[in-house]
C-alpha cells in the first residue's frame, strides 16, 4: 500500500512540475559518448548521470541519477530512492522499488536541459546542477 502511495504522489508532483516552463540557470555542459551498464546489463544514458532540478511552487524537485543505476529522487525535501534508472531509446525507465514495474518517462536532452514528458504527457523541464 505504500509503494502505491509512493508512485501516486511521484505521478501527480511529476504532473505538477509539468505547468514548469523552465528552471534554474543554464549552463555549457558538454554531452558525454560514454555507455555505463548497470548490474542488469541496461545501457545507462551516459548524459543523464548527475543531478536534474525543477524549481515549483517555491520547492525543488531533484533527480539524482548515479553510473552505477541507482539514485534519488527529492521531492521537496521528501527523498525516494531510486532502486534502478536506465533508458532504452528515448525512454527514461525509473523503479522505486526492484519489483515494481518501471516508470517510463520519454526524454530529450538538449545542452543542461533535460525534458520529460509527465503522465500527463506534460513536459517537465529540468536543469543540470552538477
Amino acid at each position: 500500500m505504500k509503494r502505491i502511495i509512493s508512485l501516486v504522489l511521484v505521478v501527480m508532483l511529476l504532473g505538477t512540475c509539468g505547468l514548469l516552463v523552465g528552471c534554474g540557470k543554464s549552463g555549457d555542459k558538454k554531452a558525454t559518448n560514454e555507455k555505463y551498464t548497470d548490474a542488469k546489463g541496461h545501457e545507462l544514458d551516459g548524459n543523464l548521470i548527475g543531478k536534474w532540478k525543477c524549481k515549483f511552487g517555491g520547492s525543488d524537485y531533484v533527480y539524482t541519477f548515479k553510473k552505477d543505476g541507482t539514485g534519488v529522487y527529492d521531492v521537496a525535501g521528501t527523498k525516494m530512492n531510486i532502486a534502478e534508472w536506465y533508458t532504452e531509446k528515448a525512454v527514461l525507465k525509473i523503479k522505486f522499488n526492484p519489483d515494481d514495474a518501471s516508470m517510463d518517462l520519454p526524454y530529450k536532452l538538449k545542452g543542461d536541459k533535460l525534458t520529460v514528458k509527465d503522465s500527463l504527457d506534460e513536459d517537465v523541464v529540468y536543469k543540470r546542477v552538477d
